[in-house]
């Protein structure tokens, strides 16, 4: 009987042989005011982490706005500011840019443009939601004439008191001056003589 001799090696496996190269990826995207009010500015940062084997060089960070009326509104480029070792972590603040449009944006952050190139470029881009509400309506100004007139009555009352007040100071010099000046120094006037006649003798 013959037999079958299985030879080792007879389906060799290949081995996958590591690709030493940076892979970055944005995280935790944070929207600031939240909500914004159409017309407020806002600011988007982002971390950039590098889950690679090696450090990455330089790259870029995009930020783009997709408005509710479909209009896509590239937002601005921001290159990090340092090379990025494996593990590592930095923050980018992206351009800041008014709220355009009331309702549900949706905000693209991309990392491009890696040097040396990733060996894996699947998770590059990030999305994140932003709801953007209608202007404030600003309270209504106070009447042109408010302040004026607060101001007359305010005028008004302190004119009346200090007409008050003249009026008190002529009436009080007005009775000095009537005064007799030396009345205070003049004797009082003689009693009259008595002429009634003498009292009757008795008899």
């Amino acid at each position: 009987m013959a037999s079958t001799l299985l030879t080792a090696g007879a389906n060799p496996v290949h081995p996958v042989l590591a690709q030493f190269a940076p892979d970055l990826r944005p995280a935790n995207p944070v929207v600031s005011p939240v909500p914004p009010y159409e017309g407020d500015v806002v600011e988007v940062t982002v971390t950039v982490v590098n889950v690679g084997d090696t450090a990455a060089v330089s790259a870029t960070v995009e930020l783009i706005d997709s408005r509710p009326n479909g209009d896509v509104v590239r937002i601005g480029v921001t290159p990090l500011s340092d090379s990025l070792a494996p593990g590592a972590s930095a923050l980018v603040h992206a351009p800041q840019f008014l709220a355009v449009g009331v309702g549900e944006h949706n905000l693209t952050i991309r990392v491009e443009n890696v040097v040396p190139a990733e060996a894996s470029a699947g998770n590059d881009a990030l999305s994140n939601w932003m709801q953007v509400l209608p202007a404030r309506t600003p309270p209504p100004p106070p009447p042109p004439d408010g302040v004026r007139i607060e101001a007359l009555a305010t005028l008004g009352f302190g004119a009346f008191v200090g007409f008050l007040f003249v009026v008190g100071i002529i009436a009080v010099v007005i009775v000095f001056l009537s005064r007799p000046e030396g009345s205070e120094m003049e004797p009082p006037p003689p009693e009259p003589p008595d002429r009634s006649p003498p009292p009757l003798r008795p008899p």
